[in-house]
């Protein structure tokens, strides 16, 4: 597997929510009752534990979604006719133990589950519209049986999800598929791909999947928030994994730091995925609990986001130490757009870091992010391994030195001026 490609879309600062107020959960009326379980020297940490978390809205995973699949096809960087598949827990499908189903043998991909549908439901109206919308020769629809993908000679198979945490759930989908020995002579062969589109990828997912010889391919919106990539200090780091060891009920010890410890931040208005730490969903009876039966309550929606707004660049420059290039952010001559080109090509002459790590840093998109870096490429101040060029040293070296101020509007005097020294 080639890797994965972040690609999200212009206009969500930051790669949050625009839908909800700029104010920490802490502040929430649940948050407040929630941190109450905790002694008040722990507190501190459980406010940097909640205020980190990322939440994201249906409508903007939507659009999100909506728009990465149609780069996706324009770009031709997934092959059509692709049938578009909603990801599946193998353990929701009757029939067969869990890991010896068989894709179009033992259950249809696009049949309906028993269980109440979370973002199956959204999910699979979004791949309604995008089959009526695209032409037949794009995107077929999750009913399509194996006849019909021989027939329209169908490229790729596109498993479709919002949140990859674990990377568990659609790696065995894939398992799934490839169990399928047409679907397996058409992959040995070339004649078809297996890739897989979310909103977001965790880290520990991108590693899982990029181990599956059954993927090509995963594209996401975004790098979804967990403890790997928290803008934390390691001190910051240890208290917050501390708290959610120290205070998970024996019960539930096991699941302190989410589903197989993958410890995630990233949470979304419809449910509460099982990777998050136990003590945010569910730590016993006598635990107050913030999100009752994994749910989302009203007043994180009404007023919390935990992004904060785009960082200054005068304090990015003088994080990493590069204090007269921050004095020059800081003159309000240069427009952020510049300053921004300027901070990543500086994070990564000093840093070897994920998009997704310099997007936080920075404080913009991860779009944002890769858009500059393929900016440096072509310009070649960056290689094909993203480190600066012989070019990209000077220019960061120009970077900081601070242009000389320029008096626009002189006044003028028409008294006589004789210089009192030559020195």
């Amino acid at each position: 597997m080639a890797g994965i490609r972040l690609s999200l879309r212009e206009g969500v600062r930051s790669g949050r929510s625009v839908e909800v107020a700029l104010r920490n959960l802490s502040d929430s009326e649940s948050g407040r009752n929630w941190l109450e379980n905790f002694r008040p020297e722990d507190r501190p940490a459980g406010i940097l534990l909640l205020d980190s978390l990322r939440i994201a809205t249906t409508s903007e995973m939507r659009l999100g979604l909506r728009e990465l699949l149609d780069s996706l096809i324009d770009t031709s960087r997934i092959a059509s006719p692709a049938v578009l598949l909603p990801v599946l827990s193998m353990e929701d499908v009757d029939g067969a133990a869990a890991l010896a189903h068989i894709a179009y043998e033992t259950f249809m991909p696009g049949q309906p589950i028993k269980s109440t549908p979370g973002s199956e439901g959204w999910i699979g109206t979004l791949i309604r519209d995008q089959v009526r919308s695209g032409s037949g020769t794009t995107w077929m629809d999750p009913s399509s049986v194996i006849e019909d993908l021989r027939r329209s000679k169908c490229k790729s198979i596109v498993i479709l999800t919002d949140y990859c945490g674990s990377g568990t759930q659609v790696v065995n989908y894939a398992e799934a598929l490839y169990r399928n020995k047409t679907i397996k002579s058409w992959h040995s062969f070339g004649v078809i791909k297996i890739v897989v589109v979310a909103f977001a990828v965790s880290p520990e997912a991108i590693n899982l999947i990029k181990k599956c010889p059954r993927i090509e391919e995963i594209y996401a919106v975004e790098e979804a928030d967990c403890f790997s990539n928290a803008h934390w200090s390691r001190t910051e780091l240890d208290l917050v994994t501390n708290l959610c060891e120290d205070y998970a009920s024996d019960k539930k010890r096991d699941e302190s730091l989410g589903f197989k410890g993958s410890s995630g931040l990233f949470i979304t208005d419809h449910g509460i995925p099982n990777n998050v730490p136990v003590i945010l969903r569910d730590n016993g009876k006598k635990w107050k609990t913030l999100f009752p039966n994994r749910i989302i309550t009203i007043d994180f929606l009404q007023g919390g986001n935990p992004r904060t707004p785009p960082r200054s660049m005068q304090d990015a420059a003088s994080e990493l130490g590069h204090t007269r290039l921050a004095r020059t952010f800081g003159d309000g001559r240069r427009r952020r757009t510049t300053d921004e080109v300027a901070v990543v090509l500086m994070v990564l002459s000093l840093k070897k870091w994920r998009i997704g790590q310099v997007a936080k840093f920075v404080g913009c998109s991860s779009q944002r992010v890769k858009e500059v870096i393929e900016f440096l490429t072509e310009s070649q101040l960056l290689d094909e391994k993203r480190e600066l060029t012989s070019k990209g040293w000077k220019e960061l070296a120009a970077a900081r030195r601070a242009r000389r101020k320029v008096a626009a509007n002189l006044s003028g005097s028409d008294a006589p001026y004789y210089p009192k020294s030559l020195r």
